[in-house]
Order: structure tokens, then C-alpha cells, then sequence
């Protein structure tokens, strides 16, 4: 039977075909160069132009679907048929969803492997829950696509993929087919909640967990929904979660380089780079005696590490709970703290919150005899110097090595730090007890900015000459000096 086609693509209208293969050609022409729909004689049909759902005309192409020879264009069983279905589902065509099973095309098969047109190998109804598009996947459940969680798809079952895209709707109505809230994806580990938590999708995660999904169910890495929205730094998700039982002193096997690592939901703060990891932490604390217990080893190994992580609000946390708050008993944790805080650029807030808030004493020493000077000389920048200086830093303290601020400042080649260092020294008690140490003398030579900073303040406070061959090092001129 022939049949007459007029193509309209939004206001323009196109001229009338007597056969549905010639309209479709022009069709693809007038649309696009490279995304398009194509039946020749291979009966190909490229499902990667439905994507183009703003400019495809819905009479045109239900009419063409209407009338065309099912059976010897779109075999009913062939894998073109069922990647056009799974496009159409994922596009929102629900036209071309609800037509195409009418034509015989089963609803819950695949089309073929995994291409280019990345559609092929997948389930309609996973499509569908994937994009959102709920009027698609009530269809694809009327005419019985219920395989939902096929166990030999690598894609994520559709109520799992629904979750991640916070699709609420699509997830209960996929729960209410009878789907087991804490269902499992083989290969990743992921049930419902914790692809929800980990994709920061709050209403459903609500949804779940009225359903009674798992909240300390472990995923294939060991990680779990607690542990992902602590990560993720959501604050609310992480209260919701500890609310509906999930365990926030729990020790998770967490796997990462083939090695597995013992990590709590307090230790994934640590790594969290999100502003509200300072307001998870106090929710921690909060729910967990064994999270705020100032005595615990492994707490403090946690504010160090947040301290190294330049997470502000996280140790501001800790300090608020009384961690390194007893002067005396703490000593050598807050001269840690402070020196985990100063090996990290960028650490500015933190390193004020300790010294200026919190009266960190600047001339503790740790076993090797070393001062937060010495610390910051190596590698911090001129501000932490600066105030550490202003705070009453001795720049001459020596370790047990006999080295002071300025030597590690050189070592490190630190121009700022060396720069202020000379600023606060005494050039006459340092030329003495010094710089006629070979070792500095060594290092002045692989460092030649450093020395031209030495050179440029000694020269000018103690020895007003214009300069000097550069052939004669800074020790040898200052060993002349009265």
C-alpha cells in the first residue's frame, strides 16, 4: 500500500512522498549531517537521531510507524528494533515506546552489544529510569518488561540507575513491582541507597529508607551509604542516615589499591573536600561517644591528617570538643597539629585558629628538638614565618643537630623564609656560631638566589661596600668582620 507523507519540521513544510523509505531520507537530510535516521535497503536503523526529540515532528513519525511494514522493516526480534525501542524510551518518545511492542517488538530485550550508538545491549525499561522519563517506564511495565535487575546486563538495574538520578517517582513505582529494596549490583556492590547517597540524591534516599534499605550496607570497594555522603560532605543525607541506624563509629575495610585500609566515617572527613565537612564532624560527635573520645589514638590521628588536608572547619571541630585542649597533658599533640598544619600550603585559617584562638605555644620542641619555626622555615611560605616570628619564635634555637630556622630555610631553598629569618637575626652572633659551617657554605653555592639574599642584607647592614666577586663566598666575607 503506498501512502502520502508530508514532512513538517517546526514552521517549514516539506514536500509529500509516496513512500515512507524517501520521506525518511529527506527527513534526515533536512535535520542533520551526522545525526540521523536511515532505512534502506539494509532496514539499518540508526536510533541515535532520536536524541533529536525538539525537532522531530511527533504526527510524522507516529504516522510512519503506523504504516509501515512492520514485519519487513522492523522485524519484530531484530536488534535494530530493539535499540530504536531503547532510544525511544530514553528520549521520551512514549509514542514510539507504545507503538513499537504493538508492531510484536518485546519490550524487555536488548538490541545489540554496546557501540557507538551506546544503546545497544540494554533493556528499555533501564533507558527510561535512567533519563527519568516515568510515562516510558509505566509503559514498558504495562506490556511486561519485569526482568529488573538482569544479572548478565553490565548497566545498573533500573530502580538502582533511577536512584542515583534522583528519579523518586520511577524508584517507587520500580519498588512497587515487587523489587527488593536492598537488591544488589553484582559488579559494583551498589544497592539503591547507596548509588542514591553517593549521587547526592536525598529524596530518594528518604524514600528507601521508609522502604527499609540497609544504611550500613557495604559496596564492592567497602565503603558504605554513610561513608559515600560523608565524602560527598551532605549534611543532611549524613543526618538522615544516622537517624535510620546507619553506625557512624563503624570500621570499614575500605579497598583502594588492591589494599584493603581500616577507615571510620570520622577518617573520611578527613579527606573530604567539601566546606561542610566541619558541621559532619560535630554530627558525628553527636552520635557516636567513640568519635568524640579526646583519649582515642586514632581521633587525633584524624585532626592531624585534617590539619595536613587544610580542612579548617574540621579541626575547628575537634578543637571545640576539647581534643589538644589541656595545655600540659597535650603538649606534644598541639605542637603535632601545628606542625602538620604548617607542612600544607594554604593552611593560613588553621595555623590563626592555633596560635591566636588557641594559644598554641610557639617555642615547644619535639624529640628531635625542633620548633614550629623550624617547620615552617622548610616548608612554609612568609606568612606562616612572619607570625610566628611576631609570636615570639626564636629564630637562633638550635635542634639536637644544631641547626636553627634559617639553616632549614636554605636546605629547602625557601626564599621568603630566608629573607625574614635574616631580617630577625643578628648577623655578628650568626657569623660566629654559623655560616662558617661548611654545610651552609655548601648549600649557599647550590642555592645561588638564597645567597644572593644573605649577601644583599649582610653586605648592606655590616659591611657598606658595593660588592663583591662572586668567587668569594658569604662566609669568607663575613669571617673578615670585626
Amino acid at each position: 500500500m503506498e501512502l502520502i507523507l508530508s514532512l513538517e519540521l517546526g514552521e517549514e513544510k516539506h514536500r509529500s512522498f509516496a513512500r515512507p523509505k524517501e520521506a525518511i531520507r529527506e527527513w534526515s537530510s533536512t535535520c542533520s549531517g551526522r545525526e540521523w535516521i536511515q532505512i534502506p535497503e539494509t532496514t539499518t536503523v540508526k536510533a541515535h537521531y532520536l536524541r533529536l526529540q525538539h525537532r522531530i515532528d511527533q504526527h510524522v513519525l507516529c504516522c510512519f510507524l503506523q504504516h509501515i511494514d512492520i514485519e519487513n522493516e522492523i522485524a519484530a526480534g531484530s536488534p535494530e528494533a530493539y535499540t530504536v525501542l531503547t532510544t525511544a524510551a530514553a528520549f521520551g518518545h512514549e509514542s514510539v515506546v507504545k507503538q513499537l511492542p504493538e508492531k510484536g517488538v518485546d519490550p524487555d530485550s536488548r538490541g545489540g552489544t554496546r557501540s557507538e550508538w551506546f544503546v545497544g545491549g540494554r533493556i528499555a525499561l533501564s533507558s527510561a529510569a535512567e533519563k527519568g522519563y516515568y510515562g516510558n517506564a509505566h509503559i514498558l511495565l504495562d506490556y511486561g518488561a519485569v526482568d529488573l535487575c538482569p544479572e548478565d546486563d553490565d548497566d545498573l538495574p533500573p530502580h538502582i540507575s533511577a536512584a542515583g538520578n534522583d528519579h523518586r517517582e520511577i524508584v517507587a513505582l520500580l519498588l512497587g513491582t515487587g523489587v527488593n529494596v536492598n537488591r544488589t549490583h553484582t559488579s559494583s556492590g551498589h544497592t539503591a541507597l547507596s548509588k542514591a547517597a553517593d549521587e547526592y540524591a536525598d529524596s530518594v534516599v528518604q524514600l528507601l529508607l521508609e522502604r527499609g534499605a540497609d544504611p550500613n550496607h557495604q559496596i564492592y570497594d567497602g565503603r558504605t551509604p554513610l561513608a559515600l555522603a560523608v565524602i560527598g560532605g551532605n549534611v543532611s543525607l549524613v543526618k538522615m542516615l544516622l537517624d535510620t541506624g546507619a553506625d557512624p563509629g563503624s570500621e570499614i575495610n575500605w579497598r583502594q589499591y588492591g589494599e584493603d585500609e581500616t577507615w571510620t566515617p570520622l577518617q573520611f572527613v578527613a579527606i573530604s573536600s567539601r566546606n561542610e565537612a566541619g558541621a559532619i564532624v560535630k554530627l558525628l560527635f553527636e552520635y557516636s561517644a567513640k568519635c568524640r573520645d579526646i583519649d582515642n589514638i586514632s581521633n587525633h590521628e584524624v585532626l592531624f591528617a585534617a590539619a595536613k588536608n587544610v580542612r579548617a572547619g574540621v579541626v575547628r571541630a575537634f578543637l571545640e570538643q576539647g581534643f589538644c585542649s589541656r595545655t600540659e597533658d597535650d603538649a606534644h599533640n598541639r605542637h603535632r597539629l601545628l606542625s602538620s598544619a604548617l607542612e600544607s600550603s594554604g593552611s593560613r585559617e588553621i595555623i590563626c585558629l592555633l596560635l591566636e584562638e588557641y594559644g598554641f605555644d610557639v617555642h615547644f620542641q619535639d624529640d628531635e628538638g625542633r620548633t614550629a619555626l623550624c617547620w615552617a622555615a622548610m616548608v612554609g611560605n612568609g606568612f606562616e614565618v612572619r607570625l610566628l616570628l611576631t609570636k615570639g619564635a626564636d629564630p637562633l634555637h638550635e635542634d639536637k643537630e644544631g641547626h636553627n630556622a634559617l639553616f632549614y630555610a636554605i636546605q629547602s631553598a625557601n626564599k621568603q623564609a630566608t629573607q625574614l629569618l635574616v631580617e630577625y637575626i643578628d648577623v655578628r652572633i650568626l657569623k660566629k656560631d654559623y655560616l662558617d659551617n661548611p654545610q651552609v657554605t655548601t648549600m649557599l653555592q647550590e642555592y645561588p638566589d638564597i645567597q644572593k639574599i644573605l649577601q644583599s642584607h649582610y653586605w648592606r647592614e655590616v659591611y657598606p661596600v658595593p660588592r663583591f666577586s662572586n668567587s668569594i663566598y658569604l662566609g669568607d666575607v663575613l669571617s673578615r668582620l670585626p
